[in-house]
């Protein structure tokens, strides 16, 4: 994998182009522009979209670490070796600080990405006394200014956004908001866009990257759930490969897959730009993008094998 894209995934669907029927992927490149903040309250589809990242960055050559102080919403991953729950969020923190300090200490070892993904931030520190909890955000506002040039990158998960638990706000250059945000959240996350922020249904949202424009977001759904979570385990184990490169063959004379649907020009298939499969359904968007690309509907599908109208990558 390219290491100039193994820190890119899709956050969701582009909502303006999925409202004219086209389903145009909305990209977040954490080597571009590190670390990424997540806000989303009860019930808006916080924990959707974590599956939804995880499972794509499951299939990249690189290291995973979940630290998930509820420890409600990804009970399938038990027993995986980088999942932590509940208090053992601080061994989570503590591991990857190491890795850091391994890493200043050598910065030209040439090291694979790694992933540091927190869930419920706020929730663990406030089990701990106000100077436990300093401790644990300079161990974090350590590794979001110094993890991009060792390859450490930050994915943190919070219901609300909180100036007494969130350390670091300006070292996010991406920030994601789902679904009903309080004043406080729009404040401190999308004080450039505060205006333009209104409230959205489950699963719907913003997403803000530094230097560029406001993006409105859907997220698509998981068609295969048991089977992601056993890529992001098998991830978290340690024991999943890079993804390969691939296309669908083209059937001679017809510029079709099969003989039945066009296929995509360029690198459509390369797993640098989408790590995961695709399902293919329904119709092809005949749109002619400024690309000159042919875009379909797709939904994406983690866990299955291959079969019949699913492209593995």
């Amino acid at each position: 994998m390219n290491r100039d894209s193994d820190g890119l995934f899709y956050a969701g669907f582009e909502q303006n182009a999925l409202s004219l029927g086209i389903r145009l992927p909305v990209k977040v490149d954490l080597r571009s522009v590190p670390h990424l903040l997540i806000v989303a309250p009860s019930g808006s589809g916080k924990t959707h979209l974590l599956t939804f990242i995880l499972g794509q960055l499951a299939r990249k050559d690189g290291g995973l670490i979940l630290a998930d102080f509820k420890g409600i919403d990804f009970t399938a991953l038990d027993g995986c070796r980088h999942y932590y729950k509940h208090s053992a969020v601080a061994e989570a923190l503590s591991h990857v600080f190491g890795i850091l300090q391994e890493r200043m200490a050598d910065p030209q070892s040439g090291r694979k990405i790694l992933f540091l993904v927190i869930d419920e931030w706020s929730g663990f520190l406030s089990l701990y006394p106000k100077k436990e909890q300093e401790g644990f955000k300079q161990q974090l506002a350590s590794i979001l200014m110094l993890g991009r040039g060792v390859g450490i990158f930050v994915i943190l998960a919070l219901q609300r956004a909180d100036a007494g638990y969130l350390t670091g706000r300006d070292n996010f250059g991406n920030c994601i908001g789902l679904g009903t945000l309080s004043r406080e959240s729009i404040s401190m996350t999308f004080s450039d866009h505060r205006d333009s922020i209104i409230p959205k249904g489950r699963g719907k949202g913003y997403l803000a990257t530094d230097g560029r424009p406001l993006q409105e977001i859907v997220v698509p759904r998981i068609r295969n759930i048991k089977g992601t979570m056993g890529v992001i385990c098998s991830a978290l184990d340690g024991r999943l490969g890079p993804a390969r490169l691939c296309r669908l063959p083209e059937a001679e004379g017809t510029g079709r897959a099969g003989g039945s649907r066009p296929v995509l020009p360029g690198n459509f298939c390369d797993c640098n730009f989408l790590p995961h499969p695709l399902i293919f359904q329904g119709a092809w968007m005949k749109k002619n993008i400024k690309t000159q690309s042919i875009l379909p509907t797709i939904s994406v599908d983690f866990g299955k094998t291959v079969e019949k109208g699913v492209l593995r990558l």
